[in-house]
């Protein structure tokens, strides 16, 4: 996995614990570049960050898109009941007439 955000080396003690990385957990995917603006209070230490819209509904799929996987992961971590598929779809069926 690579951060979407590489902090350079002067950057690391004003942010440490305060920037979160997004890092891309798919395979050969084309990753958005975020262009953040850091909003630093009389001390210069950051307290917000800006994104544009576009850039920020990418990171809001993107962790909707990680959600949905490690929901996935949990539910097949479980343990595993099997049934028949027409009994999967009567109980399907059946609960959608309630």
């Amino acid at each position: 996995m690579r951060p979407r955000h590489e902090l350079r080396p002067e950057q690391h003690s004003h942010y440490t614990g305060l920037l979160i990385l997004l890092f891309d957990c798919r395979e050969n995917s084309a990753m958005t570049a975020l262009h953040p603006q850091y909003v630093v209070d009389e001390n210069q230490t950051p307290q917000a960050v800006i994104l544009p819209v576009a850039e920020w509904e990418q990171v809001v799929e993107d962790l909707e898109e990680l959600d949905d996987i490690r929901a996935f992961d949990l539910a097949k971590a479980g343990p595993q009941e099997t049934i028949p598929f027409e009994q999967a779809v009567r109980e399907i069926e059946e609960g959608s007439s309630e």
